[in-house]
């Protein structure tokens, strides 16, 4: 069984309410409506995975008003604003705070169809990377400490011989100690351990 995905609507435009609810009404999205920033607050509404089409314009608090109060929240949703008159300020402004998209309006339905899907496609992504870097973060909390001392030496570039060198002991005891780390990680070169450390900043751990 699929997951639902839900969408957001907060515009105080009942046309183009209505209008974004026809664009979807032959999708599997369940679709959530708000004539403003402040209703939406009060319903205290958080489905997973979601995206929200905001407009940026609204009576009482704008929708960067909205984003700001989303963000302080900890509720890390992909937001697409919507606007027919929006200050430039305005819109770098939401983009900076990591908006997903920006659309003006009139738009055609197909553009809005394709952001939204790309928002759903960006979720999966993350929750995706999340799942492995939290296996990855199991597999280093696994090593013993020399073990993690040979893995942040061997992922900052450094060759056996010089961790050897670092680490005052023989190149014999590196190779099983990576030999070791290799194994837990389930990996077969250095290339592929920087890569790991990297990519899940193993480093920071």
């Amino acid at each position: 069984m699929s997951e639902i995905k839900h969408i957001y609507i907060v515009d105080d435009d009942d046309s183009m309410r209505a209008t974004l609810l026809r664009a979807f009404e032959k999708t599997d999205y369940q679709i959530h409506t708000f004539e403003n920033a402040q209703l939406f607050l009060m319903a205290k509404v958080e489905h997973f995975p979601a995206v929200m089409l905001l407009d940026m314009n609204m009576p009482g608090l704008k929708g960067i008003d909205l984003q700001a109060a989303l963000i302080n929240n900890k509720w890390d949703i992909p937001i697409i604003f919507i606007s027919g008159d929006t200050e430039r300020k305005e819109i770098i402004q939401g983009l900076k705070n990591g908006a997903h998209d920006f659309l003006l309006k009139p738009f055609p339905l197909a553009d809005v169809l394709n952001a939204v899907e790309t928002a759903f496609q960006a979720i999966a992504k993350d929750k995706q990377y999340l799942a492995q870097r939290k296996e990855a973060v199991k597999q280093y909390a696994s090593l013993t400490e020399r073990e993690k001392e040979v893995f942040h030496l061997l992922a900052q570039g450094q060759m056996s011989k010089d961790v050897a060198v670092a680490m005052g002991i023989t190149p014999a005891t590196v190779k099983i100690f990576k030999s070791n780390i290799f194994r837990k990680f389930q990996i077969e070169a250095d290339a592929e351990l920087v890569k790991i450390a990297l990519e899940y900043r193993l480093l920071d751990t």
